[in-house]
């Protein structure tokens, strides 16, 4: 038996290059320069999935590499 959940979730989509330390301790600069350590989740071309630890409305800070 397979169950398909069609259902669509929401979630907060950043730029990956706002991301630093991706593979190992991801984290994101907050406007405030605070540090905020993210749990992440799907990764596409552009974005990263946010799981954890930033709240919609926050305002991060995006690297200029």
């Amino acid at each position: 038996k397979v169950s398909i959940n069609a259902s669509e979730k929401k979630v907060i989509l950043i730029p990956i290059d706002a991301v630093y330390d991706i593979y190992t301790s991801p984290y994101v600069i907050l406007k405030n320069g605070t540090k905020q350590m993210i749990t992440i989740g799907k990764t596409h071309f552009n974005g990263v999935e946010v799981i954890a630890g930033l709240q919609e409305g926050d305002i991060i800070l995006k690297s200029t590499k």
